[in-house]
């Protein structure tokens, strides 16, 4: 494990090693259920493949040490799935994933049910749809799955085939792959969640060698890595999502030729052109159909002599994939959908300045698709304490922080004095926070009647309100002509994250009597620390 926030003390090291189970061809891909609750990771073995889940729940963290009821951070389950499995992706339902099997084309495309989420007893089953295309004697299938991605509504799924295992040839491959033609391609799945069924793919690029495929943060676009056989002529290619969509919903719409060739390609023939059909997605690549498809992936036949074919990027054309030496692995940036407001009510001419609204928005998903938002208020900044898991005092393992070791207290003692436990979010239920006493720490979710509250106060106050603002409440009145520091994490329903920062000052008060008045006195000290003794205590003329 590898923490991924720039200011834990532990950023970029390896905290935790998670054992699973035996993977003599290595672990391969890993994925987290969209709610973020479970992990997985595949481990191709030939017929003994397996999948493996490991439960990061943050709601199981154990409390007390050396117990761990709940298997936190530990393989909760193994499933077997078929030959080389490989390719791992979460869905919009965080009780099904899917992968790919690379050793055996009938099942090559795999769902994977939770039917028993509960870690102390997970249980999971897995279903297959084969990745054939139309005839059984062409080459064009997709071979080999790598690699898969669903959209969010689930609508479609993506697998890219390697096509790489030449002892597959005309064997356990429903292909017969001497056609030169025959290559790495991505593969379309209808349905993936409910009765999937592989509709359409690209065109197959000889020696492709692909090895992975991501969605664009915002699903329109799709990117596939194509190291090709040397590596040093690796080419990234990337898709149109919505031309895929058009094409597939009505391919009627665009013409091909006897060949299989659409308009705008080197080699379509005008003279034999016709209206494309449903039966045309399993037999002529979906870019052939609708060249729109391709942003940068215009890589296709140049020539046709006998047979005989030569491949580039036609003359003119804008769209050549992009040149990547070797690539392998693709990952999409997290797509930014929170926007922060400035608080309203912090100028002079306001009511109560000293007790702001605070106000955010959602860009998408809409706010129905919120799950949990997080409001923090701090003096301090980002890093520094305004946010529960900025650890300002460093507990390494195993002894913790040394002066306070020193004194003899033991590490989950060391816990206990310096954090409490926040306990009203669902996400980061069992977290222990390192700051406990910012200004404010509110929780919003719906109850059970599906009404939006927000808790606060250590989870003994509850407000009804909406899930894009939040006004703070008179108790905590702020400090005039002081700089404040402001945070919001939202979740959505697929467990994606977002967070903002923002900060802002509250005005100072006018002079009370005329301009030789000073609006505001602030105490400037050394730093020094009172003794915690008398005759500290017995001093009236200090307060704290």
């Amino acid at each position: 494990m590898n923490p991924a926030n720039p200011f834990s003390p532990t950023y970029h090291q390896v905290t935790q090693t998670i054992p699973v189970g035996t993977a003599p061809s290595g672990l391969r891909q890993i994925a987290l259920s969209s709610d973020g609750k479970k992990l997985f990771v595949t481990a191709p073995n030939g017929a003994n493949s397996k999948i493996y889940a490991v439960n990061i729940d943050p709601k199981d963290r154990p409390i007390s040490p050396g117990a761990n009821p709940k298997k936190w951070n530990q393989l909760i389950g193994t499933v077997t799935a078929d030959e080389g499995v490989e390719g791992l992706a979460a869905t919009v339902d965080p009780l099904k994933m899917t992968f790919t099997n690379s050793g055996k084309d009938s099942k090559g495309f795999g769902v994977l049910d939770i039917t028993n989420n509960d870690p102390v007893s997970f249980a999971a089953t897995t279903r297959y749809t084969n990745l054939g295309l139309g005839s059984t004697f062409d080459y064009f299938d997709v071979n080999e799955g790598v690699s898969v991605t669903v959209l969010p509504d689930a609508s479609y799924a993506f697998v890219v085939g390697r096509n790489a295992d030449t002892k597959f040839f005309g064997q356990e491959i429903p292909s017969i792959d001497g056609d030169p033609r025959a290559g790495s391609n991505i593969g379309i799945i209808k349905d993936p969640l409910t009765n999937p069924q592989l509709v359409a793919a690209t065109r197959p690029i000889p020696d492709g060698f692909a090895t992975d495929l991501a969605l664009s943060s915002d699903s329109k676009f799709l990117y596939a890595s194509y190291p090709n056989l040397s590596g040093a002529n690796g080419k990234v290619y990337v898709f149109d999502v919505e031309e895929f969509v058009k094409t597939l919903t009505n391919p009627s719409q665009f013409q091909v030729d006897n060949k299989g060739r659409g308009v705008g390609l080197p080699l379509f023939n005008s003279a034999t052109a016709r209206n494309a059909t449903i039966a045309d997605l399993a037999a002529i690549p979906i870019d052939n159909i609708n060249p729109a498809v391709s942003v940068a992936a215009d890589f296709q036949i140049l020539t046709d002599a006998n047979n005989q074919y030569t491949y580039g990027v036609p003359p003119g054309s804008k769209k050549a994939p992009v040149s990547v030496t070797n690539p392998r692995g693709l990952a999409a940036t997290p797509l930014d959908w929170l926007d922060l407001k400035e608080p309203i009510g912090t100028s002079k001419s306001s009511e109560n300045p000293l007790n702001p609204k605070f106000q955010w928005s959602f860009d998408s998903p809409p706010n129905q698709d919120i799950t949990e938002v997080n409001l923090f208020v701090s003096l301090f900044d980002e890093g520094e304490g305004l946010l529960p898991w900025d650890k300002v005092v460093d507990l390494p393992d195993p002894n913790g922080n040394k002066f306070l070791s020193d004194q003899g207290l033991s590490k989950p003692q060391q816990l206990g004095l310096l954090t409490k436990p926040w306990n009203t979010s669902s996400y980061h239920g069992q977290e222990n926070d390192f700051n406990p006493n910012r200004i404010l720490t509110a929780t919003w979710q719906k109850d059970s009647t599906n009404i939006g509250k927000w808790t606060f106060d250590g989870g003994k106050t509850f407000t009804q309100g909406t899930n894009t603002s939040f006004t703070l409440p008179p108790s905590l009145k702020l400090t005039a002509g002081q700089k404040y520091n402001w945070a919001v994490e939202a979740w959505n329903k697929e467990g994606k994250r977002n967070e903002e920062f923002g900060n802002f000052w509250t005005p100072l008060p006018p002079a009370l009597n005329g301009d030789n008045t000073f609006s505001s006195v602030t105490v400037l000290t050394h730093g020094f620390k009172p003794p915690f003794s008398p005759p500290f205590f017995n001093n009236l003329g200090l307060t704290h």
